[in-house]
Formats: structure tokens, C-alpha cells, sequence
């Protein structure tokens, strides 16, 4: 009784209650290993191994101070939210981040690999391909901190587009019109938009052109955040890639 209360999401797949069919390749994989053994709890290890060494791996691969930037996000409590759907998207978010390095380090094919598994681990991660491809001209400069600001407006008075449009969404429209809305995700938001204050204050000492990708794929995050944020939270954790804030913290002198 322990075990469902604790794993019960995982437990309830595990058990046949809730069909595994819809899910992506790897969650359903890891799933049919934790059937096979009959252990809820696996699928939250073996998922959780791959989404905090892939973390481990982004952070030792570029960030100036690696120990604070992986106790940053240990201490970051969105990081281990118990949620199905967020362990199949952080996991999706970790694959994504380890591409990202590969590719920054010409190691292209590696790269692809991994942005494969990102996509088998949740499909929200498409959104992220164009990241890599417009990879010379995000990184060119950081984007002017008012026009960040114009764009954060706007965002914010248009975002009733989304819903208007909502039926492109296909099998999801119903996070964005259906009985899936809920009104929880602000907070995070406004974390984030704090984030990037704060982030505007150092962004002078972020010299590197790999910092500057990583600082402007922040603020196009935050962006689409505020876009998405009066859809609630299972429509906005399409755009959670704050863990990328955890290596700026290192930017800043001690």
C-alpha cells in the first residue's frame, strides 16, 4: 500500500490501469521493464538515472563553475517532480541538453543520437530541433533586453492566438481547450521572468559565444512561458528548459 502511495502514477501503469500504448518509445520501454520485475519503483530510478547524468553532463561540459551549477539544480525543487508527465519530459529535456553539447563540441552524430532519444522520450522536444539549426545566428549576440521586453508583451496580449488555433495541436488540444486546463504554472513564471532580470545584470560579464546561445535560448523560453502561461501548467512545461539558468549562476563572481 506503501509503494502505490508513494509511486502512483508508475504503479497504476505497471498494474494495467492507465495504457501505456500512447507513450513514447523510451517511457514504454522503461515501463515493460519495471512489469517485468514487478516493481514500480524502477521506472522512476532507470528514468531519473538518465535525466540527472545527462544534467551532470551539461553542466560538466559548460558551465564555468560545474560543482555550484549541479547543487543549483539539486536544490532546484521542480527538478524532481514526482508527475509522469514531467519525468518523461525533464528525461526528454536531459537528452536534449547532452545534444546541445555534443553538437556545440563538432561531435554531430553523437548529437543526433541524442536528440533521437529526446524526441523518443517525449515528443514536445521537436520544438527544440530549430534551436540547433539557427545555432550561428542565436549565438551571434545577445538578444537587446528590449526587445525582450517588447516580445514578453506582446506575448502575453496575443497568447489568445494559441487557443484560436488550438486545433493544429491535433491529439493535445484538449490541454488548451478541453477539461485538461488548469490555472497552476504562473509561479514558475514569474521565477522565470525574475531569472532573466537577474540574468540581464550579469549578461555584460557573458563574453562566450556559447554562453550567449545558452543565455538567448533562455530568454526565447521565457518568452514562449509567458505565451503559454494562461493555458496552464500542462501546455506550459512544453517550455521548460530553465534548467539552461543553472550555469549563469556560475557567471556570477564569489
Amino acid at each position: 500500500m506503501m509503494l502505490e502511495m508513494i509511486f502512483f502514477s508508475y504503479y497504476s501503469m505497471i498494474t494495467n490501469v492507465v495504457d501505456i500504448n500512447r507513450l513514447e518509445l523510451i517511457p514504454r520501454l522503461l515501463i515493460e521493464i519495471a512489469i517485468a520485475f514487478e516493481q514500480p519503483f524502477l521506472f522512476f530510478l532507470l528514468s531519473s538515472t538518465c535525466y540527472i547524468f545527462s544534467i551532470a553532463y551539461f553542466c560538466k561540459k559548460n558551465s564555468q563553475n560545474k560543482e555550484l551549477s549541479f547543487l543549483l539544480f539539486i536544490l532546484l525543487p521542480l527538478s524532481f517532480l514526482t508527475s509522469f508527465g514531467y519525468i518523461r519530459q525533464y528525461m526528454s529535456i536531459g537528452f536534449y541538453l547532452v545534444a546541445l553539447s555534443l553538437f556545440l563540441n563538432k561531435k554531430k552524430k553523437k548529437s543526433f543520437i541524442f536528440m533521437l532519444l529526446a524526441i523518443l522520450s517525449h515528443t514536445s522536444s521537436i520544438i527544440f530541433i530549430p534551436l540547433i539549426i539557427l545555432h550561428k545566428i542565436i549565438s551571434r549576440k545577445k538578444i537587446n533586453i528590449l526587445i525582450t521586453i517588447s516580445l514578453i508583451i506582446a506575448s502575453y496580449s496575443f497568447s489568445w492566438i494559441i487557443k484560436e488555433y488550438s486545433y493544429l495541436a491535433g491529439n493535445y488540444q484538449h490541454y488548451i481547450t478541453g477539461k485538461n486546463v488548469i490555472d497552476a504554472g504562473k509561479k514558475i513564471g514569474y521565477i522565470c521572468l525574475l531569472l532573466l532580470i537577474y540574468f540581464y545584470t550579469l549578461s555584460i560579464r557573458i563574453k562566450n559565444k556559447n554562453n550567449i546561445y545558452f543565455f538567448n535560448i533562455f530568454v526565447i523560453f521565457v518568452i514562449l512561458y509567458i505565451l503559454l502561461m494562461d493555458f496552464g501548467e500542462y501546455v506550459v512545461r512544453i517550455s521548460y528548459i530553465y534548467f539552461l539558468s543553472v550555469i549563469y549562476f556560475s557567471l556570477q563572481p564569489y
